[in-house]
């Protein structure tokens, strides 16, 4: 059979989430001014609809502040801590769906993320719509949807008109920075990340090629079909 070189091609039907290492990028949360691993978010995508990952988790988890008026505060309103979780699919794919549920029956008990927000980027957080200060520096993305009133245990959303996107970023307000218990309970059993196609951008790194001595070389030519 011919051998080829071509771009990543995304299966629509194979889910992302359980990948993104194998990609070259990662499942992190955000820290104070870095974006750090976290054992309990393997929850969201150990595909065991059985476990959760707990909004609440009695402080242990990474969460950031914003201060007045940063966005999506408004001017002179007080500060809210957020957790936002980031799937990183290691450079730009096109991607068509971002999936979440609680485990199943319990959104019936007030699990089920009612309000959220779901940003991306194309890979560079110095770019984007919004401008996001945190305590520590600044990431832009862009919003793809703010949820305010969601009823389900089951959410699905279309991300294909977000063009090629590197990050998926869940954001989720926790509540007033000052309060010792935030205002929010909910879970996630399972996230989903689908796409379809090929990378809009693909490159290839190759070994030294040893010519076997001095050599005058030629024209150097390449070329690329899709």
């Amino acid at each position: 059979a011919q051998e080829f070189l071509a771009p990543v091609r995304l299966d629509p039907q194979v889910n992302l989430a359980p990948l993104l290492e194998e990609m070259e990028g990662g499942l992190r949360v955000l820290g104070i001014g870095h974006w750090v691993r976290q054992e309990e978010l393997e929850k969201l995508r150990d595909g065991d609809l059985e476990t959760a990952y707990f909004g609440f988790d009695g402080g242990r988890g990474a969460v950031w502040g914003i201060g007045d008026g940063d966005w999506p505060t408004l001017p002179g309103s007080p500060s809210h801590n957020f957790k936002v979780i980031s799937f990183d699919l290691g450079g730009p794919h096109s991607i068509e769906r971002f999936t979440f549920r609680t485990r199943p029956g319990l959104f019936e008990q007030d699990a089920n993320l009612e309000e959220f927000y779901l940003l991306t980027n194309a890979g560079d957080f110095d770019r984007g719509s919004i401008g996001i200060s945190q305590r520590i520096g600044k990431f832009h993305a862009d919003l793809a949807y703010h949820v305010t009133a969601n009823q389900s245990g089951v959410v699905d959303l279309p991300l294909s008109a977000a063009g090629p996107v590197q990050y998926v970023l869940l954001m989720v307000d926790l509540g007033l920075a000052t309060a010792s218990v935030p205002d929010t309970d909910w879970e996630i059993a399972e996230v989903e990340l689908f796409g379809n196609g090929y990378a809009p951008e693909a490159s290839y790194r190759s070994n030294v090629i040893d010519l076997g001595g001095p050599a005058s070389l030629g024209d150097l030519t390449w070329s690329a079909r899709m």
